[in-house]
């Protein structure tokens, strides 16, 4: 037997799915799941690992003292628009 309440929920997150907002919604649930994990963490006393804007992971001890995991290498862009370039676009 089939749990109606299942079904509706099903419909529901379709309908969020189908929504422009979807990703904006996407990206606030994944921001405030980290930070409970980071808080959790903290709760606990146990070391959270995560990339630094210097590309690095790195683990946080609940001490404040942070070790370096990995330097990960620099990102390449794949093209390089110079200032005053003029991009030229087709639709569909």
């Amino acid at each position: 037997m089939s749990n109606p309440n299942i079904h509706r929920r099903k419909r529901a997150l379709a309908s969020v799915e189908d929504s422009k907002e979807y990703s904006v919604i996407l990206q606030d649930i994944a921001r405030a799941a980290g930070e409970e994990a980071v808080l959790e963490a903290k709760i606990l006393k146990i070391p959270i690992t995560y990339l630094n804007a210097s590309r690095q992971v790195v683990k946080e001890f609940p001490d404040g003292r942070i070790e370096v995991l990995e330097q990960l290498p620099k990102l390449k862009a794949s093209r390089v628009i110079r200032k005053g370039t003029v991009l030229h676009a087709r639709k569909g």
